[in-house]
C-alpha cells in the first residue's frame, strides 16, 4: 500500500477540495486586506523628472554637508503628510544612509 492509498482511507476527496477552497478563500481575503491597507497608506511618488531635476540641481551631493557619499535619494523637507509638495523647492538630495537616518530619527550630523 502506498502513501496515497493510506491517506485516501482517512481523508475524502471532498474534504480536500473543501480545505483547498477554504485556503484559497483565506489567501484572497488576506490579499484584499493587504491591498486595502497598502493603497490607503500609499501616496503619490515623486515624479522621475522632478527626482532627476533635484539630484542634478544638488549635483548628486548629499545635503548632509559632512557626508562624502553620493546622493541617490530625494527627501521632502516638509512631509507630504504635513502639507508638503513634490515641488523641487521642498526636496533635497540625500545619500541612502542619511535618508535612512532622517526617517529613523537618528542623529545625522
Amino acid at each position: 500500500m502506498d502513501f496515497e492509498e493510506i491517506i485516501a482511507g482517512f481523508i475524502s476527496e471532498e474534504w480536500i477540495e473543501g480545505r483547498l477552497s477554504f485556503i484559497n478563500g483565506e489567501k484572497a481575503f488576506v490579499k484584499r486586506r493587504i491591498k486595502a491597507k497598502w493603497s490607503s497608506s500609499r501616496r503619490e511618488t515623486i515624479p522621475p523628472s522632478i527626482r532627476r531635476e533635484v539630484l542634478e540641481r544638488d549635483e548628486h551631493t548629499c545635503a548632509n554637508v559632512p557626508c562624502p557619499n553620493e546622493a541617490t535619494h530625494v527627501h521632502h523637507i516638509v512631509p507630504v503628510s504635513r502639507g508638503g509638495s513634490n515641488h523641487p523647492d521642498n526636496l533635497i538630495s540625500l545619500c541612502k544612509e542619511c535618508h535612512r537616518k532622517v526617517h529613523s530619527r537618528s542623529n545625522w550630523y
